[in-house]
């Protein structure tokens, strides 16, 4: 006898719900929403605000409006009533990353480590590929006391994006394998900022190197026990930079680094060789950066060293910012998140595919609306992999409201 399969219930309600065509109420809303980030795209705030509360008002379990709502909500100093809408619109939209990545910015900020935790479990459960969210939450259990957590989330980061190119901005003179380890590095994270940093041997080297004609390919040697085939894959350099600090601690990434260099048959350098005392300066960058030159065997040439953000710079300065973003950014739907970020971060920008594959975009806001954004950039939606962020300040026109141009 032939067995009858019953259909789910909720499956079915599921289905009759979707073919339902949207109640005006639904209509009304989504309009209202358009209209709330058309208004932030142009800096309207205290009209987006008063288009928010109307809203709230006829529709006010809105999940899209509690989210809208919570972000301004962290924007204007008021972290209980954010947490509170975030919270509402989380069970609502368990499937949306950008709720839970507000709701783990705004409990590390709150100092609510279990909480921020939690946040970023289910943030990373929904980008398991996204290796920025890996490195993050590696991050946080490191500041939280939880080393051994964190390398577990570290290796499995750097299963996703071991190394990373970061292509020269003019004619590229020298290519440089920089060498890291996630295990030999201390740890740290910034609740405020919501970010993190690998603080490790002479860090300041490879940025005070010639961004301009120096391609650097950084390499976390960690993964290289498991995945040997890995170093078939690295684009050709010319010397390799051994930035892990010479300790008993980390004798087994020294180790590998040497394995490295001898593989390549590229000449090592350690990052000790190219200075004498590491304060930073530009007499120690030059020297630096003609050592390195010297151990590549090519002739060294002049060039103007970064000028450093200035420390005084007030939170309201507006700032208009050319962002190069590479990696794996087209075809997974970076643009329109992109685009989403600007309007939710109240900036105001544009955004493209280039037929390079990688993806580029001007943005001007505040510094403080702005500097979020660029730290969240290499997270991207759930499919993507950024593996290169360059950011540099735009001369042209002032972009107006949000939009998304043709590929260029």
């Amino acid at each position: 006898m032939a067995r009858t399969s019953k259909k789910s219930p909720n499956t079915a309600r599921q289905r009759r719900q979707a073919a339902m065509p949207p109640s005006p109420l639904a209509q009304q809303s989504h309009q209202q929403l358009d209209n709330i980030r058309t208004a932030l795209a142009h800096e309207q705030t205290e009209l987006a605000v008063t288009l928010l509360a109307k809203l709230q008002q006829s529709d006010p379990a809105n999940p899209q409006a509690l989210l809208l709502a919570g972000t301004l909500q962290m924007q204007h100093g008021k972290p209980q009533e954010a947490l509170s809408s975030l919270l509402s619109a989380s069970y609502q939209l368990p499937n949306q990353p950008e709720v839970f990545e507000r709701l783990a910015r705004l409990h590390a900020q709150l100092g609510q480590n279990r909480a921020a935790l939690s946040a970023m479990h289910h943030l990373v459960a929904l980008r398991p590929n996204n290796a920025q969210g890996l490195f993050q939450l590696a991050a946080m259990y490191h500041e939280a006391g939880y080393p051994t957590q964190g390398n577990v989330w570290a290796r499995r980061a750097l299963l996703k994006r071991p190394f990373i190119v970061i292509n020269a901005e003019r004619e590229e003179k020298l290519r440089v394998l920089v060498l890291r380890s996630a295990a030999a590095s201390q740890w740290r994270f910034d609740a405020q900022q919501f970010r993190y940093a690998l603080v490790q041997g002479h860090r300041h080297l490879p940025g005070g190197l010639d961004a301009a004609h120096i391609t650097r390919v950084e390499l976390f040697v960690d993964t290289l026990e498991n995945t040997p085939e890995l170093l078939r894959k690295l684009p050709a350099v010319d010397v390799v930079l051994n930035i892990i600090e010479d300790t008993y601690a980390n004798h087994a990434a020294l180790r590998m680094a040497s394995h490295v260099a001898d593989r390549l048959k590229r000449s090592l350098i350690h990052s000790a060789e190219l200075v004498d005392e590491v304060d930073g300066t530009d007499q120690q960058a030059e020297l630096a950066h003609a050592r390195l030159c010297e151990k590549a065997g090519v002739a060294p040439w002049a060039f103007e060293l970064p000028t450093p953000p200035k420390k005084d710079m007030a939170p309201e300065t507006l700032l208009t910012l050319h962002l190069a973003i590479t990696g794996t950014v087209q075809g997974v739907g970076y643009q329109q998140w992109l685009a989403d970020e600007l309007t939710q971060r109240e900036l105001a920008g544009w955004v493209r595919n280039l037929a390079d594959g990688s993806v580029e975009a001007v943005v001007h806001g505040t510094l403080e609306h702005l500097q979020p954004l660029c730290d969240a950039v290499p997270s991207g939606p759930e499919d993507a992999d950024v593996t290169g962020l360059n950011v540099t300040p735009w001369e042209g026109d002032i972009p107006e409201g949000v939009a998304i141009l043709e590929t260029l």
